[in-house]
C-alpha cells in the first residue's frame, strides 16, 4: 500500500454545543502569511444561507412529486443538556430546521446555513394514504445535489419505564426518543404519568430509517438525565427497557485555597453508560450541601464543583473505589471535601481577521483524568457549553489544564466567515464547524490558519464531485500552531463542489487524505507546498488513485442469487505497525466493504488494499451467514474482473 498520510476529521463537523474553543499561537509568519495578513480589502457580509438541492425518487427510479423534504441541524448530545442554549426535552427544539416540497420533477431546494452539515430526509403518501420514506442523508451541505431514494419504512418501536425513584417523583419527568445520527432528531416527547406510562409498554412511530438504524430513549428530569437506552431498528422487535434507577446520597463541603467555605458552588454529577448529566445542587453559606443523585448500572460516577472565578474540582467513583484530590478509599466518605483554586484566566475566541468573535457556540467534551496514584480513568464524558460574548470571552474560566488532548468544537456564526470571502473567488466556503485542540494560552486565534484551495479530480480526469478532505495535523513539529482536530474519522469533513473544488483551513505542516467513496483516494504533500501555490493564486490539483474493487455474487444451495445479503468486516489481521495511516484506512474500509446484494445477488465492494492487512468478510441474511477471506488485488491492478461466487448456508 502506498504510504498513507491519514487525514483527520477536518472542518464541517456536524457537532454542536457551546463549550470551550481552542487554538494556539500561529504559524511562523516569516514563511507564510496566514489568513488575517492577506486580507487587506474591505469585507462584504457573507450570506447566512445557501441552497442545498436534490431529487427524491421511488424504488422504480421515478421522480416523486409533492414529497415533503426536511433538513435539520441539531448536533446536540442528548445526555448532556446542562447549559445548552438548545432547549432540552421539548421534542421539536433544534438549532435549525427547514422544509420544502418536491416539484413536478421530484426536485427540491432548501436554504441552509452556510458551512454547516445537515441531515436530510423525505416522506410522502400515495393515493391510498400509505406512507413512504427515504433514508436519512447525513452530512449534507450547501452546494450539494442529493439523491434521496425510497427505502422500507422503519418499524414501530416499543419502550418501557419500569419505575421512577421516589426522590424525583414530585417534579415532572419526560421521555424523549431520538432518531440517532449526526443530528439527533427528536421524534417523540411526552411528560410521564405514573399511572398511564410507568410499568407499561409505550409505542412510538419512527419517521425515517438511518444508516446506523439506531434510536435512543432518554428519561429526563428538570435537573438532567436519569437514564437512557438505545436499540436498533434492524432488530426483529425494536425494544428499549428503562431499568430501575439507583440513587446516591452524599454530603459535600467546598472550600477555597485558604480553607474558607464557598457558597453558591454549582454541583453536577456525570454518569457512564446509560446515565447522563445531572444538576445535583449548590452549596450554602457554610460551603455545604446534601445531595441525592441518580447513578448508572455499574455505579461509576463523577461529582464536579464549579464556581465563576475558580478552577473546577472533582470527586470520582471508579471500579468500586473513590478518588478525590486528597482521598483514595474503598468507601464513600461521610463528607466529600473539595477545594477550588483561583481561575487561570478567561478563554477568548478571535476570528480570521484577528478580532473578537461574537455569538460562536462552543462545546468541550472530555474524559477527566482520574487520581494520579493509579491513573484511574473515568469512562464517562463531561460536556461544557459556552457562547462567545462581545469580548470573545467564552466564560469557561472553571476549566483547568488537564484536558489538553481533548478537541473543542466551535460552531461559527456566518458573520465570522466574512474575512474569507474576498479570497475564495468561486470556491465554496470552508466548513464553519471546527475541531480544535485545546491551547495552553486559552486564546483561540483563527487568523493563524491558512486558507487553501484544492482542485480534486478522479483517476480518469473528471471532477471529483463531493470528494472529502480529511486532515492530518502535525502539531508536534509546528510549535505554537493552532491545533486543528485529528480524530482519524472518515466522516464530517469538507467536500468538493460539482467542479471538484474545495477550500480548507489548515496549518503549514498539515497534510490531507482525500477520498471519493467508491472511486479513489490520494494523500497530499504537507500544506506548506500547497500554500506556496495558493499564494500565487493557483489551486493545488489532487488526482485520486483508484480503490481496490471486487464483486461478489451470493447464491443459495441451489445456485440461485440471493438479494438483501449484507456484508461487513468480521476480522482484521495487521502484520505491521498500526499507525494513524492504517487506522484511518481501516475506518474507511469498514464502509467500503459494507454493502447489500441486489436482485442478482451481486455486491460490489471497494477498499484501500494494504499487503500487511488481512480482512475476513461476513455475508449474512437473518441466521444464514458465511465468512470468507478477502484476497489482495494483484500488483498493478485496482480491481479484479472476475466475480467471486459465495454460497450462503
Amino acid at each position: 500500500m502506498r504510504s498513507l498520510r491519514v487525514a483527520a476529521l477536518g472542518l464541517g463537523v456536524a457537532g454542536f454545543g457551546p463549550s470551550a474553543a481552542a487554538a494556539g499561537s500561529g504559524i511562523e509568519p516569516r514563511t507564510f502569511a496566514p489568513v488575517a495578513a492577506q486580507d487587506s480589502a474591505p469585507q462584504e457580509a457573507v450570506p447566512d444561507r445557501e441552497v442545498l438541492r436534490g431529487v427524491v425518487r421511488d424504488r422504480s427510479g421515478h421522480a416523486v412529486v409533492g414529497a415533503d423534504v426536511e433538513a435539520w441541524l441539531r448536533p446536540q448530545d442528548h445526555l448532556h443538556p446542562l447549559g445548552s442554549p438548545v432547549v432540552f426535552g421539548s421534542g421539536d427544539s433544534m438549532l435549525d430546521r427547514v422544509r420544502a416540497t418536491t416539484d413536478d420533477r421530484g426536485g427540491f431546494r432548501l436554504e441552509v446555513l452556510r458551512g454547516h452539515a445537515y441531515s436530510v430526509a423525505a416522506s410522502w403518501r400515495d393515493e391510498t394514504g400509505t406512507r413512504s420514506v427515504t433514508r436519512v442523508h447525513d452530512e449534507a451541505t450547501a452546494g450539494e445535489r442529493l439523491r434521496l431514494l425510497e427505502v422500507d419504512p422503519p418499524p414501530t418501536v416499543r419502550m418501557r419505564v419500569e419505575s421512577i425513584p421516589i426522590a424525583f417523583r414530585h417534579e415532572p419527568m419526560r421521555l424523549t426518543v431520538y432518531l440517532d445520527g449526526k443530528n439527533p432528531l427528536p421524534v417523540f416527547d411526552t411528560e410521564l404519568d405514573l399511572e398511564t406510562h410507568v410499568g407499561k409498554d409505550i409505542t412510538v412511530a419512527i419517521p425515517y430509517d438511518t444508516e446506523s438504524g439506531d434510536f435512543v430513549a432518554v428519561l429526563s428530569h428538570v435537573r438532567g438525565v436519569l437514564q437512557s437506552g438505545a436499540a436498533s431498528l434492524r432488530a426483529s422487535s425494536p425494544y428499549v427497557r428503562q431499568r430501575r434507577v439507583s440513587t446516591i446520597e452524599a454530603n459535600v463541603r467546598v472550600v477555597d485555597g485558604d480553607g474558607s467555605p464557598l457558597d453558591g458552588v454549582t454541583l453536577e454529577t456525570f454518569g457512564v453508560r446509560n446515565a447522563g448529566a445531572w444538576f445535583a445542587g449548590k452549596t450554602d453559606g457554610h460551603g455545604r450541601a446534601s445531595l441525592v443523585f441518580p447513578v448508572s448500572s455499574d455505579s461509576s460516577w463523577l461529582l464536579r464543583a464549579r464556581k465563576p472565578g475558580y478552577v473546577e474540582a472533582s470527586f470520582y467513583r471508579i471500579d468500586r473505589a473513590y478518588y478525590g484530590s486528597d482521598h483514595i478509599g474503598g468507601t464513600l466518605p461521610s463528607v466529600i471535601e473539595l477545594k477550588l483554586r483561583p481561575t487561570l484566566g478567561p478563554w477568548r475566541l478571535r476570528g480570521f481577521d484577528g478580532k473578537c468573535v461574537v455569538g460562536a457556540s462552543v462545546v468541550l467534551g472530555r474524559h477527566p483524568r482520574g487520581h494520579a496514584a493509579n491513573r484511574a480513568l473515568f469512562h464517562g464524558t463531561i460536556v461544557d457549553f459556552a457562547t462567545s460574548d462581545v469580548d470573545g470571552s467564552l466564560g469557561l474560566d472553571h476549566l483547568g489544564t488537564q484536558f489538553q488532548m481533548d478537541p473543542l468544537r466551535i460552531l461559527l456564526p456566518p458573520s465570522a466567515m466574512s474575512p474569507l470571502e474576498v479570497r475564495l473567488g468561486e470556491y465554496p466556503m470552508p466548513g464553519a464547524d471546527l475541531r480544535i485542540a485545546a491551547p495552553q494560552d486559552r486564546i483561540v486565534d483563527l487568523s493563524r490558519l491558512h486558507l487553501l484551495k484544492l482542485h480534486i479530480v478522479l483517476p480518469d480526469g473528471r471532477p471529483a464531485r463531493g470528494a472529502e478532505c480529511h486532515r492530518l495535523s502535525d502539531r508536534e513539529n509546528t510549535p505554537g500552531a493552532v491545533g486543528l482536530g485529528n480524530d482519524g474519522s472518515a466522516e464530517s469533513v469538507n467536500r468538493a463542489d460539482l467542479r471538484g473544488r474545495v477550500a480548507v483551513l489548515s496549518n503549514a505542516r498539515d497534510s490531507y487524505y482525500v477520498i471519493q467513496r467508491g472511486e479513489g483516494w490520494a494523500a497530499t504533500p504537507t500544506c506548506a507546498e500547497i500554500i506556496e501555490r495558493s499564494q500565487r493564486g493557483e489551486p493545488f490539483e489532487v488526482r485520486l488513485e483508484p480503490f481496490a474493487r471486487r464483486a461478489f455474487r451470493i447464491l443459495d444451495a441451489s445456485g440461485k442469487p440471493v438479494s438483501g445479503v449484507r456484508s461487513r468486516i468480521m476480522g482484521t489481521t495487521v502484520r505491521a505497525v498500526m499507525g494513524n495511516d492504517r487506522r484511518f484506512a481501516n475506518t474507511l474500509n469498514r464502509q467500503g466493504l459494507a454493502g447489500s446484494s441486489d436482485d442478482q445477488g451481486r455486491i460490489s465492494l471497494w477498499w484501500i488494499d494494504d499487503p500487511y492487512v488481512e480482512y475476513q468478510l461476513e455475508f449474512a441474511l437473518g441466521r444464514r451467514r458465511v465468512r470468507v477471506n478477502l484476497e489482495h488485488v494483484p500488483p498493478g491492478k485496482s480491481s479484479a474482473s472476475d466475480v467471486v461466487d459465495v454460497e450462503l448456508r
